[in-house]
């Protein structure tokens, strides 16, 4: 989930960047995106996730509370792909992840490119996935790191679909007795 004052979430079914498909894709207004969360968690066998620690970070702590750290913060800071901020005092328990902004974004294009999503569950927002999904550009520069730019301010899914594939990188680390990934 891409938090803001609406919030970009995205439920996947798959276990890999490789193979997944895409179940709903949705606005939700910022007031009702713990509840939102809550409806999944009770709806879907939630595996993992991921939402925006930012610019909300007690609404995201507030969901990482409500999904058992199932669902973590994710944060954009950093060099190293991933991260992870354990809670003190439980070094088994992941708090919030950081993650490289670049690397994070590579992966999304990377999945596109090779067609390795299915679409399904965007309803009436297909044109405005489509066009989030190409508003990203990667910028390099001799003797720079790599950066991604956004071309106009709707990157809203792509960020979220980021945040999804890190989640599932995160898995490992996150993982509950909560029965086998939702396949078909």
């Amino acid at each position: 989930c891409d938090m803001g004052h609406t919030c970009h979430l995205i439920v996947v079914q798959g276990e890999t960047s490789e193979t997944c498909r895409t179940v709903i894709f949705e606005q939700v207004p910022f007031s009702k995106i713990k509840e939102r969360i809550k409806d999944i968690k009770n709806t879907y066998n939630l595996v993992g996730g991921m939402v925006d620690r930012h610019p909300e970070s007690q609404v995201a702590a507030d969901i990482w509370e409500i999904t058992e750290g199932i669902v973590v913060p994710g944060e954009y800071r950093g060099d190293a792909e991933m991260n992870l901020k354990m809670v003190p005092g439980d070094e088994e328990k992941v708090a919030y992840v950081q993650i490289n902004r670049t690397m994070h974004l590579d992966q999304v294009v990377r999945a596109l490119r090779r067609g390795n999503i299915e679409f399904y569950g965007y309803g009436l927002l297909q044109t405005e996935i489509t066009e989030q999904l190409r508003n990203m550009v990667r910028v390099e520069e001799p003797e720079k790191p790599a950066i991604c730019n956004k071309l106009s301010p709707n990157d809203h899914f792509f960020h979220s679909l980021g945040f999804m594939f890190s989640a599932m990188k995160l898995r490992p680390y996150t993982e509950r007795k909560v029965g086998p990934v939702l396949t078909t």
